[in-house]
């Protein structure tokens, strides 16, 4: 055991200058080599830049952003309004029908509830004034103050399936609604039932023949909302 004492004495002294050192070449300034004496092997240097994602291929995040703005470039699909049919009713000689046509739990009438990706049917209406049918329910006013269930006084039908951002502008969906019902029709709007009400959410309707039926509570389709971003068009 002894005979290995003056070698372990002598790695102590050893490790003793290699710390001094160390702490020398820490402490030096004016001493210390450039960091370009130091010689990297190039393709050690081009390795590691290599592994370095750059900001412009949009790995990283710009720190001096906050989560909110960074969040904010993400562009999300635009969404829209979309009614459906919640209820029909037949004149007493079965020569009319009506539909109830307005909002339900999938409805969102502030920023809309359906991409304009999808295509959907415009609903369109033409305010001719009709008389009220005896055969439909009495309208509500909800605790809010608005009116549901008010007769509109105009004719309703459903053009074919359109993509929703095809609808760049009001006067481009009423176009559809001329052209599919003629004369007099435009794009349904979320007030458009009995005026001298605050009617909203929904109205009656007499149904015309068009392309898609609107009798069935599962069809979706386009409606505008005239105080409100939650159209088609920007």
């Amino acid at each position: 055991m002894r005979k290995f004492l003056p070698a372990l004495i002598l790695n102590k002294h050893r490790i003793a200058q290699i710390f001094l050192v160390v702490l020398a070449l820490n402490g030096a300034e004016s001493s210390a080599l450039p960091l370009n004496d130091v010689q990297t092997p190039a393709s050690e240097v081009e390795s590691v830049q290599e592994a370095i994602p750059t900001q412009s291929e949009g790995t990283f995040d710009n720190p001096t952003q906050s989560n909110d703005e960074n969040q904010s470039r993400v562009k999300f699909p635009k969404k829209a309004m979309t009614w459906t049919s919640l209820n029909s009713s037949r004149s007493a000689d079965q020569q009319h029908t009506y539909a109830l046509v307005g909002s339900d739990i999938a409805t969102n009438p502030y920023i809309g509830d359906e991409v304009i990706t999808q295509s959907l049917p415009i609903l369109c209406i033409n305010k001719a004034n009709l008389p009220r049918p005896t055969s439909i329910p009495n309208p509500s006013q909800t605790p809010g103050g608005a009116w549901r269930g008010t007769w509109s006084g105009g004719y309703i039908g459903l053009t074919n399936p359109i993509q929703g951002s095809m609808l760049t502008s009001r006067s481009i969906a009423d176009a559809i609604c001329t052209k599919n019902f003629g004369a007099g029709y435009r794009m349904a709007e979320f007030h458009d039932g009995d005026a001298s009400l605050w009617s909203g959410w929904d109205f009656w309707g007499e149904v015309v023949s068009s392309p898609r039926s609107l009798l069935g509570n599962k069809r979706r389709f386009w409606v505008s909302i005239n105080d409100q971003p939650a159209n088609p068009w920007p």
